[in-house]
């Protein structure tokens, strides 16, 4: 996800989260918008596991990176994560068979990460996962392996709103619309597609990883939409 043509002074929107949220304009590890890192992490955890990410899921360097990304963001959150099911996500080899099993609708994937099928109108939803990218100056890459309403994408989302917000109100602007559009996007979309995704996951044994992966992601996602219902009233739900 980029901004076509955006100046210095517009970075806010960022491009696609790097690896293990390293995002292309701030948001790494350090940065002051922790935010920013953590949604970044969690958009590159539930993309497809290539070579490099299983490498990093199993080496460690993932869960490092997420506790990092969370202790910056709500130490409280640390508390209550099944760590051991996220550091101990088995052989490389079978990350991908997991993920293939559990996500690809293609291939008979019990709970897609894909948000459009799961609302009443699947096109109506992609359009306006679309119409939210393009009110912010955001465009899928032309090479993006996956659609705008995959979970990744929409977390890319999160993570430029979230920038965006912080960045604002660090040069002592009003980030209000970066925060209520993440509010809203974030109760539409994400919440949705991870909330069902954990209901199919509830009797799903065989792969820990993903199980404790999205129970965490729905943590936070709710703990961000309760900060932001609490100061700007509640989520407007299609």
């Amino acid at each position: 996800m980029h901004r076509p043509n955006a100046d210095a002074d517009s970075r806010e929107a960022g491009t696609s989260a790097g690896r293990w949220g390293e995002a292309g304009e701030g948001g790494g590890p350090g940065d002051r918008r922790p935010g920013t890192t953590m949604w970044a992490v969690f958009a590159e955890a539930v993309k497809f596991p290539d070579a490099q990410r299983c490498d990093d899921i199993c080496s460690g360097r993932f869960v490092e990176d997420l506790r990092s990304a969370l202790g910056q963001w709500d130490p409280f959150v640390l508390t209550a994560v099944d760590w051991d099911a996220l550091a101990k996500a088995g052989r490389a080899d079978a990350l991908p068979v997991d993920y293939t099993s559990l996500f690809d609708g293609g291939a008979g994937g019990r709970c897609p990460l894909n948000g459009g099928p799961l609302h009443r109108v699947p096109m109506a939803a992609m359009e306006e996962v679309v119409r939210f990218y393009a009110h912010f100056g955001m465009t899928l890459a032309e090479d993006a392996p996956e659609t705008p309403d995959h979970l990744s994408v929409e977390l890319e989302f999160v993570a430029c709103l979230a920038y965006g917000e912080a960045d604002l109100e660090a040069r002592g602007e009003s980030g209000m619309h970066y925060a209520r559009a993440r509010r809203d996007f974030i109760a539409r979309h994400p919440l949705r597609t991870v909330s069902h995704a954990c209901r199919q996951l509830a009797d799903v044994s065989a792969a820990p990883f993903y199980g404790a992966l999205l129970t965490l992601l729905d943590r936070c996602l709710r703990t961000d939409l309760d900060r932001l219902e609490a100061v700007h009233g509640t989520a407007t739900i299609g």
